[in-house]
């Protein structure tokens, strides 16, 4: 079961737009999301785009194949045990179309920001990892990398982009070893990696994204 992706939620700065930031909503969340924290998401020239895709709804198995919003299938509570490999692969594709698209609108790809939490901070970092040229930066909070065949089959390349991650030392459905493990394997990959922990569970929490404005600053030009 699934639907047609719903139209992004976009958001345009005052100014002309500098920078875009694509963000991508948890597992059952939504667009909505992040409507109220993209004060905390903004370029450091108060210009940034922001675009807020929805994922398709479709049956998760971890959940009891309840029908929800979702950029893949979850099949196990161990999220290294099976991955839904195909599902991972067409979000990556929508990704890339909407990076594609804000290249056609003037911003140029150095200049493109991706985002997500969860599921969605996973797609964003996958995509990363595997988009061919450096990006402005990517932020995923309590995430982790799905271990796909194509992930390992050498085709990652990521050549100096940014990646904050965010993680609570008490999430209890992501394992903080996975984002270790994820900022690792980014770092081994040409990402300059910036990793912070909360005292929290599978969310977010006003300290980390404090954090995640300061170093927008330090990060964007």
């Amino acid at each position: 079961m699934s639907d047609g992706e719903p139209d992004p939620i976009e958001r345009e700065p005052q100014a002309q737009a500098y920078y875009s930031a694509i963000l991508l909503h948890g597992g059952g969340g939504s667009p909505e999301e992040f409507l109220p924290l993209l004060s905390f998401l903004q370029g450091p020239r108060a210009a940034t785009r922001f675009i807020l895709p929805g994922a398709p709804v479709q049956r998760v198995a971890l959940f009891g194949n309840v029908a929800m919003r979702a950029w893949y299938n979850v099949l196990h509570d161990d999220l290294e045990r099976e991955v839904d490999q195909a599902g991972i692969e067409r979000s990556e594709q929508r990704l890339r179309e909407l990076i594609e698209r804000e290249e056609s609108r003037g911003i140029p790809r150095e200049r493109i920001l991706l985002g997500g939490f969860s599921q969605g901070g996973a797609i964003a970092l996958y995509t990363a990892l595997r988009f061919p040229h450096r990006l402005a930066g990517v932020i995923a909070l309590s995430s982790y990398l799905p271990p796909t065949e194509a992930l390992h089959a050498g085709s990652c390349h990521c050549p100096g982009t940014p990646v904050y991650i965010g993680h609570g030392t008490d999430d209890e459905l992501v394992p903080l070893a996975l984002a270790r493990k994820a900022a690792r394997f980014a770092a081994s990959h040409g990402c300059l990696v910036e990793f912070e922990t909360f005292p929290m569970g599978h969310s977010t929490c006003p300290a980390e994204f404090d954090s995640i404005k300061n170093w927008l600053k330090r990060t964007l030009a």
